[in-house]
């Protein structure tokens, strides 16, 4: 499906007798900022050059432009001037040049007069076209073509026409400190824009001149509707891709219908002091199918949607939406959100290369989602090669095996280069959850960076991160886990109503991310998160609450995830096995080979459950102890060394701070371990054998995103067969 294009049209004239301007290089400036802006895809320029009277009326109808740009000489009250036959100077008659934006009632939106002493011709144009810029005096040249470069460079980057005419002044006034004599008008369209974004458009109507004025710039445009059946035939397609030439014509006749009833349902709103536009109704509308109802119901709908009960109350429910403040979608849990996940994401990525509502930084809901039931994790769930690789993962264990095999005397024990392999494999393949701490890794204290949580119920696909605003994330931290009344080992996690707006993340957001989750994006991927509006209802259960007749009547949660240890094997001297993962070592032939000596042990637990979390965290580290006792002596060389490195509740990154209520250290996985060794008889004989690191430095937890990071690139270069 061919995707829409907005059409600028570019008109330059510079007859005989007119100074000469440089109007190749504002075209060259324009084409460039074009190819090279994010919405690059959704621009056409078109040229017209030595253009007569005759020429603009022709162009207007062959092209059906959005944006019109005249580069010429103006004369005030004159008008403009453009060239007659013979290429000599032709005044144009202001009054009939503003009637014919009248008579063409095409696209157009926005009309740029580059041309000295335009602002007679743009105020008369302004009556038919709602964004006109002119200029009151003489432009340099030089200053003609600044403008011209940041006003499509902010076009190109999806701002508005007042934003944009902004940006033109504004890099005029920058490189020459002067004041411009251009001027806009129209309506302030980026602030029309950005209270449409942010659900501002959904107001009462105080004032009678709103209905003169501001309703009619909401009156959508046939481009507005274009967009919305665009949006809706990319949803239905997505069930089924092998629709007939028969069925899109249908579609398209039964997509009319539905856009005109956004139509009627705006009117009729209006009627009741309701502002909302046709693309918002069209928003909300799908929205609210992707986590209400059923996707598929979208199309149901187009079938007979005047007489289908399903189609009344789905109106019903989007005009209670409409009239909400909030206009909040209430679900039970984030299930449904990973359900639709590839449709949420296409959803969003439509919204943003096509340019619905000005988006410039993150596509975001338009409605607010209430997740009634989950829990937040003060973890950060790493996304391993599985995500990466898709059904080809298993190439982590055959590049392993490869590797061992290059040096097949490392490690003489098929059990110890087993177990090396299929542990790691396992465990990194699906992604550990990794705490939040509060080194320079994370940085979730300073300002400008964010931090993501955990929200729903465990790792893999049960739960969605949640991206944290970065206005106080700190005293955000502190409302939900550091409740004095609770310990954080004995209560990891908190169940609570979320209230958030499914999200993907611009390369402007993803760069302000704390290091540890920006080392886990890559470009292929975008990564659907939740950004958090509201937390309300937190509550800390150490035990199943009961009703006055002893009836459970709210059971402790579940929420699982791999508690996890993980140990360094090396047959070198311990205190320097750390070392070799520094980025700035030099000793690494093949940096992508560092992750074969990296030995995990981990238990899938209900980490809702304080006593299970308790219990399994002491089960695990004798697991780890019972396997290190029995091999021990495996290798027919010298005795393997086995380095901690660092663990699910103990970064080991010299800091140690984590965002909520650290365990006493004796209780961490790390002081469990330890308190083994020298305690119980059975694992004393370990003490030569086992390292207890204070910092792993650059392989702590608070660094592993790197080494997935490194791993994946690393493979995704490997030809393994």
């Amino acid at each position: 499906m061919s995707p829409l294009v907005r059409k600028i049209l570019f008109l330059a004239a510079n007859p005989n007798g007119t100074k000469n301007v440089r109007l190749d290089k504002e075209i060259r400036e324009i084409e460039v900022n074009l190819k090279l802006c994010r919405l690059k895809d959704t621009f056409e320029l078109v040229q017209r050059w030595a253009v007569q009277v005759k020429d603009i009326r022709q162009a207007f109808l062959d092209v059906n432009p959005h944006i019109v740009h005249f580069a010429c000489h103006g004369a005030g009250e004159a008008g403009l001037i453009f060239e007659d036959e013979q290429g000599e100077l032709k005044f144009i008659n202001p009054e009939a040049f503003a009637d014919l934006f009248n008579l063409i009632n095409g696209k157009i939106e926005c009309v740029v007069l580059n041309s000295c002493y335009s602002y007679e011709q743009a105020k008369a144009i302004s009556k038919y076209i709602s964004a006109v810029v002119g200029i009151s005096n003489a432009i340099e040249d030089k200053d003609a073509i600044l403008f011209s470069s940041a006003f499509y460079d902010a076009i190109g980057a999806g701002r508005g026409y007042y934003n944009a005419y902004e940006l033109g002044c504004n890099s005029i006034e920058l490189n020459n400190s002067v004041k411009v004599g251009l001027k806009f008008f129209g309506e302030p369209e980026d602030k029309v824009r950005n209270d449409l974004k942010h659900g501002k458009t959904i107001n009462k109507v105080k004032e009678n001149d709103f209905y003169k004025k501001g309703s009619e710039n909401l009156i959508q445009s046939t481009e507005d509707r274009d967009l919305i059946k665009y949006l809706l035939k990319e949803i239905i397609y997505s069930f089924d891709e092998n629709d007939s030439e028969s069925n899109i014509e249908d579609i398209n006749k039964r997509l009319e219908i539905e856009v005109e009833t956004y139509s009627q349902l705006k009117n009729e709103l209006l009627q009741k002091n309701i502002i909302v536009s046709e693309v918002d109704i069209a928003r909300i509308r799908i929205e609210y199918s992707l986590l209400v109802e059923n996707p598929k119901i979208l199309e149901e709908f187009l079938s007979d949607p005047k007489n289908s009960k399903k189609y009344l109350r789905l109106r019903l429910n989007l005009e209670h939406l409409i009239r909400e403040d909030n206009k909040s979608i209430v679900v039970d849990n984030c299930f449904i959100v990973y359900k639709h996940s590839k449709l949420i994401t296409k959803y969003l990525e439509i919204l943003w290369n096509k340019n619905f509502t000005d988006i410039v930084d993150d596509s975001e809901f338009y409605c607010t989602v209430e997740f009634k039931n989950g829990f937040i994790a003060p973890l950060y769930l790493i996304a391993g090669p599985l995500r990466r690789f898709g059904e080809d993962w298993p190439r982590i264990n055959r590049e392993y095996e490869r590797s061992i095999k290059l040096e097949n005397t490392r490690y003489q024990s098929g059990i110890i280069q087993s177990l090396l392999s299929s542990n790691f494999t396992t465990w990194i393949a699906w992604g550990p959850s990794i705490p939040i701490c509060n080194c320079e890794q994370w940085e979730y204290s300073l300002k400008g960076i964010q931090t993501t949580l955990q929200y729903g119920f465990g790792d893999e696909n049960n739960s969605i991160p949640l991206l944290i605003p970065d206005i106080d994330e700190e005293k955000c931290f502190d409302t939900i886990f550091n409740q004095k009344e609770y310990r954080y080992h004995e209560i990891l996690v908190r169940r609570a109503t979320v209230k958030a707006k499914p999200t993907i993340l611009s390369e402007k957001t993803k760069a302000r991310l704390a290091k540890v989750i920006h080392a886990a994006q890559t470009d292929e991927y975008q990564e659907l998160v939740l950004k958090l509006d509201k937390i309300s209802d937190i509550q800390v259960l150490s035990k199943p609450k009961r009703n006055a007749e002893g009836k459970v009547v709210k059971s402790i949660g579940y929420y699982t995830a791999y508690v996890w240890i993980l140990f360094g094997v090396t047959l070198d001297n311990p205190t320097k096995f750390t070392n070799r993962f520094n980025p700035r070592y030099k000793k690494i032939n093949n940096r992508g080979y560092l992750w074969r000596d990296l030995l995990p042990f981990f238990e899938h637990v209900n980490i809702a459950d304080p006593l299970a979390y308790k219990i399994q965290k002491k089960l695990l580290v004798y697991k780890a102890l019972d396997f290190i006792k029995e091999y021990s002596d495996e290798s027919n060389l010298r005795p393997l060394q086995y380095v901690y490195l660092c663990a699910f509740d103990h970064p080991n990154c010299g800091v140690n701070e984590l965002v909520c209520d650290s365990a006493p250290e004796n209780e961490t996985i790390r002081g469990i371990l330890e308190n083994s060794i020298k305690m119980q008889d059975k694992y004393q004989c370990l003490k030569d054998i086992i390292h207890l690191q204070n910092n792993s430095e650059y392989i702590s937890s608070c660094h592993l995103t790197d080494l997935v990071s490194e791993l994946n690139d690393f493979l995704m270069n490997q030809d393994v067969r």
